[in-house]
């Protein structure tokens, strides 16, 4: 976001979805922000495990570093 390189797009718009479909309305609703907080750690996990990493910028190096093999 940003061109930061920092977190994945894919996985910004996945936090996003999960904010608007179970977050609270109430500012001084502490379970369901913990609840939230729980939920956005599994496609943030889940990403790292198949990828290695969720910052955009190591998965971007990597992907130029395999595609210059190819060529």
């Amino acid at each position: 976001m940003g061109r930061l390189r920092e977190k994945r797009g894919a996985l910004a718009g996945a936090f996003m979805v999960l904010g608007q479909a179970c977050g609270n309305t109430d500012p001084k609703d502490k379970g369901t922000k913990l609840a939230v907080h729980l939920k956005v750690r599994e496609p943030k996990e889940a990403f790292e495990k198949r990828h290695g990493t969720s910052q955009c910028r190591v998965l971007l190096k990597k992907c130029t570093t395999q595609a210059k093999r190819f060529d």
